[in-house]
């Protein structure tokens, strides 16, 4: 039987006019909430993902690290809802592509101090956030694995180690034409696809995602250098291709792609390495998975990077 109560508290708060300086607040009720979202209805994922997305229209650009995380405890936490009943919000009222477009947020969001990283985990998300500036960036590595970042891009860490890592390089910057808006990188790891599953019923679970991108909505295209994504090798990935997240697909719903993604040289029996000259959502999936797709090879070059990059990469 349907929780009325929890219904009705939803619905109640997804109505509330959130004041300035309320955000913590209200995220702590909404994880509170959503404890249980594994019973959820879809109508009840529908408001707890409407809860959220007001929540986050409230809050100004430099909020505190306390106040994005209650916020991000909510959200993580409907990676717990039945995935059909997530794919039925998704029909209704695309929730799960606000859940992604909230983590996003909170990521372009949270304050940032000069170059120290600031990291926000739960149990489904972890999101990192760094201050960087235009003038002096000269390229930014990324391991996922320990959420480390480290300024000597490409530098520490060899591909048969079989760790994950994403490489910015130093020209990155160079094609953006808001100079002035970039003041921060940020990355995301999802280790669930339930979000993913929602919007598109192609997408294969037990990968995780991997999100970055660049100040706020920004787009770079045609980087001379290339972004470079490493993604460990788990068991036989023979058949599987790197795939990018195209959120204007499938109606809006989002669908992954392999048009104008390849795989890149540096690959070997530990390690799948895709390359990329502009900035979207990358992944790792089975060629079954993506239309179009091609089985990776060592031998074969791929053209991508992410700007609102989102990787999906085999986890543990």
């Amino acid at each position: 039987m349907p929780d009325s109560s929890r219904g009705n508290r939803l619905k109640h708060l997804r109505g509330l006019f959130i004041p300035p300086g309320q955000a913590k607040k209200m995220g702590e009720l909404l994880t509170n909430v959503t404890e249980d979202a594994e019973s959820f209805e879809e109508e009840e994922i529908n408001d707890a993902a409407g809860t959220a997305a007001n929540i986050i229209d409230s809050i100004e650009n430099g909020t505190d690290s306390d106040t994005a995380r209650s916020v991000l405890r909510g959200v993580s936490n409907m990676l717990k809802t039945r995935l059909d009943r997530l794919k039925a919000s998704q029909k209704s009222e695309k929730s799960a592509v606000r859940l992604l477009r909230a983590v996003e947020r909170l990521a372009e969001l949270v304050e940032v101090k000069g170059s120290q990283p600031v990291t926000m985990e739960t149990e489904g998300i972890v999101i990192t956030a760094t201050g960087t500036n235009v003038t002096s960036f000269d390229g930014l590595s990324y391991f996922p694995d320990s959420a480390e970042l480290s300024k000597e891009s490409d530098g520490r860490q060899e591909p048969n180690r079989g760790k994950s890592k994403i490489d910015l390089p130093a020209s990155l910057l160079d094609k953006v034409d808001d100079k002035d808006k970039v003041d921060r990188i940020q990355f995301a790891i999802f280790k669930s696809t339930k979000f993913f599953q929602a919007a598109d019923e192609n997408t294969p679970e037990d990968v995780a995602v991997l999100g970055a991108s660049i100040g706020a909505d920004l787009r770079v295209q045609g980087l001379a250098d290339r972004v470079k994504i490493t993604f460990p090798r788990t068991g036989n990935t023979d058949d599987h291709v790197c795939a990018f997240w195209d959120q204007d697909l499938n109606d809006g719903n989002g669908r992954w792609s392999s048009e104008g993604v390849e795989v890149g040289t540096a690959g070997n029996s530990n390690v799948t390495v895709c390359e990329s000259n502009h900035l979207t959502n990358f992944a790792v999936l089975p060629a079954d998975a993506v239309a179009g797709a091609g089985q990776i090879t060592f031998s074969t070059s791929l053209f991508g990077l992410l700007l609102s990059m989102i990787v999906v990469y085999m986890y543990g």
